[in-house]
């Protein structure tokens, strides 16, 4: 997943707001999850994060076109 995140939030701060928010997106769809993962559980501890120093996909990259 590639975003854009503005200088003046952390990434520490959206990883939060979009492993949570998404959480509770899958379990407003699908119930059942939440008795099985209980709401602290669903996704796993960390995450990874790269700079990519401003890539956009007018950029040559190796990848673009390939579908």
């Amino acid at each position: 997943m590639l975003v854009a995140i503005p200088p003046k939030i952390s990434v520490s701060t959206f990883m939060g707001y979009l492993k949570g928010k998404s959480a509770l997106m899958i379990f407003e769809k699908y119930a059942q999850l939440k008795y099985k993962y209980g709401n602290w559980e669903f996704w796993a501890e960390g995450y990874y994060s790269l700079a990519t120093g401003g890539y956009t996909p007018s950029a040559n990259h190796p990848l673009d076109g390939w579908s």
